[in-house]
């Protein structure tokens, strides 16, 4: 019998083989990253870190997408990572990128009105590439979402090659009220040897 520690992992290397390599040909994909806004919140930015360097370490390369911001700090992410500001979701386009993706955090939870592009690629809805969802979390334990959120939800989810969320609440909370089975993985900072956090401290002790 596997332990459940054993089995998360088992589930997020399914998860990363089949929707980067397997279903697909192994040529290097771009994959473009949707995650929230970029902010001076460290656990945000850690998130994006960590999945541009698991899906380097699959051989791929990662763009992490945010939009401007009058009032953000980047400079955590901008000397590590290839990252893309935007001023609207509009500027992306159908062949700037192989695979899109929604990023793990609380990506599920309705801040602005730009909850649809970035929780569910709305933008990205005619785009004839693979997009999917990667430990999207709904913020809370109970469902939160408008009758208005379901439908859209629903509609543009049903293009989506793979879903999966950190919680196994939400698991549930989607399964019954979207419909859809999604996965449940790690969130994308244990993905990651420490041995990268441990650079990182390096490497932002000496840009400072």
């Amino acid at each position: 019998m596997l332990s459940n520690n054993l089995k998360i992992k088992v589930i997020i290397i399914i998860f990363f083989y089949n929707y980067f390599n397997n279903q697909y040909d192994h040529k290097k994909k771009k994959i473009g990253i949707i995650g929230l806004d970029h902010s001076q919140n460290v656990g945000n930015n850690l998130l994006k870190y960590a999945i541009f360097i698991k899906i380097s370490e699959l051989g791929h390369l990662p763009y992490i997408i945010g939009r401007k911001l009058g009032n953000h700090n980047i400079s955590f992410l901008k000397h590590i990572v290839n990252l893309r500001l935007i001023n609207k979701f509009s500027e992306i386009n159908g062949n700037d990128y192989d695979v899109l993706m929604v990023n793990s955090d609380q990506t599920w939870r309705r801040w602005n009105d730009y909850f649809y592009d970035i929780a569910f690629l709305k933008f990205a809805q005619n785009f004839q590439i693979p997009k999917f969802v990667y430990g999207a979390s709904l913020g809370f334990e109970n469902w939160k979402f408008r009758k208005k959120d379901e439908e859209i939800a629903k509609y543009l989810l049903k293009n989506f090659t793979g879903i999966s969320v950190r919680e196994k609440s939400a698991k549930e909370l989607i399964k019954k009220y979207l419909g859809f089975n999604a996965q449940f993985v790690l969130d994308p900072t244990f993905l990651i040897d420490k041995k990268y956090y441990l650079n990182l401290n390096i490497s932002l002790s000496l840009k400072n």
